[in-house]
């Protein structure tokens, strides 16, 4: 999948982009919420060293949204299944209300499971095998020209150049 955004924050060898909302977005999930209801995507490679404010193309693998659509919803789920069995055969060997005991280890497990899976997040364990980088650099921000800050499009005949 092929977005663009501009570039929020710049890192060594990685940068944040701010995407702009498209149709795959309510389904990828990749992206999250920034100010003003923007989209923000943390950790992109950079192989073109952006700068803030450049307008740029985001690839993301289809190989690495459908690996993040597993980790996100399936686990938890299985989680809380295996779980509630496990509560429900322990009740039932201590004689205790099976049902109970299964609800609470299904919704203790699940909720395992999704800290266990917003950690993976953090670490970002996956990105070495499905990396979202930045494809090009559509439109430059404001960069020095000869001591001269230029604004994209502008021209030394329109005046454009600003100090």
């Amino acid at each position: 999948m092929i977005e663009r955004g501009t570039v929020a924050a710049v890192r060594p060898g990685e940068a944040d982009v701010i995407m702009q909302p498209g149709p795959e977005c309510a389904d990828c999930g990749s992206c999250s919420q920034a100010a003003g209801g923007s989209r923000l995507l943390e950790g992109v490679e950079d192989p073109f060293g952006v700068r803030v404010g450049d307008c740029v193309e985001v690839e993301t693998p289809a190989a690495a949204r459908r690996h993040a659509q597993r980790t996100v919803f399936v686990a938890p789920v299985i989680a809380v299944i295996g779980g509630y069995l496990a509560g429900f055969l322990l009740g039932s060997a201590l004689g205790i209300a099976p049902d109970t005991t299964g609800a609470l280890t299904g919704l203790v497990c699940g909720g395992l499971a999704l800290a266990t899976v917003r950690n993976q997040g953090r670490t970002r364990r996956g990105a070495r095998r499905y990396p979202v980088h930045i494809r090009a650099i559509i439109a430059a921000a404001e960069r020095p020209v000869d001591g001269v800050v230029r604004a994209f499009g502008d021209t030394p005949d329109q005046g454009g150049y600003r100090r």
